[in-house]
């Protein structure tokens, strides 16, 4: 199932891309990726289907541990992989959940995934971009979204 929730900012994601006359639609998701497997590449694949570019917000060493959760991979590597797998157009670092709004508009967002199942207090995010919720490979914990973003 894939929940929508459709955007009230008038012309966002409209402009269109210079080499394909498409409109240019961002899609942004969040996770720590620790240990990538063929899981998250194949799930980082259809999320890049969505849009023209997939930006993914990569949680840092530092906001992986304020959220219980410590990571193994160092955040240098983890972002390295992120960055090397053809269907990520940019990575940015994601020291704390605070950030989406300016991350949504700082980045021209149209669409915000999150794993199915995760959905979170949104703090009218909804309001601004669209946001859908993908299934995933992996379990995700229902009650807890910022610990299951760290599941990706």
């Amino acid at each position: 199932m894939i929940h929508t929730s459709a955007p009230t900012r008038a012309g966002h994601g409209t402009m269109p891309s210079a080499a394909t006359g498409q409109p240019v639609r961002n899609v942004l998701t969040y996770g720590a990726f620790d240990g990538l497997t063929v899981d998250h590449a194949q799930w980082l694949r259809r999320l890049s289907r969505l849009g023209s570019d997939l930006i993914v917000g990569c949680t840092t060493d530092d906001f992986c541990s304020y959220l219980g959760t410590p990571v193994h991979t160092p955040f240098k590597t983890r972002r390295a992989m992120l960055e090397s797998c053809r269907f990520v157009s940019r990575v940015i670092a994601v020291d704390g959940w605070e950030q989406r709004w300016s991350d949504i508009v700082n980045h021209d967002i149209s669409i915000l995934v999150l794993p199915e199942g995760a959905r979170q207090e949104l703090e009218g995010l909804d309001a601004i971009v669209q946001v859908l919720e993908i299934p995933t490979a992996w379990p995700v914990p229902k009650s807890d979204y910022p610990r299951a973003a760290l599941t990706a």
